[in-house]
């Protein structure tokens, strides 16, 4: 599945809580606060029974109770996370475009480059067209508006979280 809505969310919420209990139990708390801030509304009612209550007809078995009061991994190893095919394709498709320079310097872009290579892009990237842009464009290449992006960019994401 390439970026699915509800099993992504779902996904990484269990990945975070296997990381997290890998390293010793976490708490019933630190359980529910995963669930909130990267759930849905709905999701501490359908998610959190299935990961605690061993009485459920669903448990995920994938916590058990801790002598502690907390809750332990079942897994033995810590998780990690993969790139499938299809997002590696979709990947060297956006950092062939123009604008991901504004986001990645020099070097990043590099790297992620390196890794994808050998990996065919998921679409041309002619495939699509642009409407109502200027016939010159915007430079995102040149080092000052790369530098003014992110200047931009970054006070955006401060506010945000000073707000947030």
């Amino acid at each position: 599945m390439l970026f699915n809505e509800i099993y992504g969310k779902y996904y990484h919420i269990l990945y975070r809580l296997l990381t997290m209990s890998a390293n010793g139990p976490i708490s019933e708390g630190s359980i529910k606060d995963v669930i909130l801030e990267d759930g849905y509304d709905e999701s501490l009612l359908h998610l959190y029974p299935k990961l605690v209550e061993e009485s459920s007809s669903d448990y995920y078995q994938l916590l058990r109770a801790s002598e502690d009061g907390g809750y332990e991994s079942n897994v033995f190893y810590k998780p990690e996370r993969h790139l499938t095919l299809l997002e590696k394709m979709w990947l060297r498709v956006m950092m062939e475009d123009k604008r991901c320079c504004l986001f990645f310097g020099d070097r990043q872009r590099q790297v992620i480059m390196d890794s994808l290579e050998g990996i065919e892009p998921l679409y041309p990237a002619n495939a699509y067209r642009y409407l109502g842009q200027a016939a010159d464009g915007d430079d995102y290449e040149d080092a000052n508006y790369r530098l003014v992006f992110r200047q931009i960019l970054c006070c955006i994401q401060k506010r945000h979280t000073d707000e947030g």
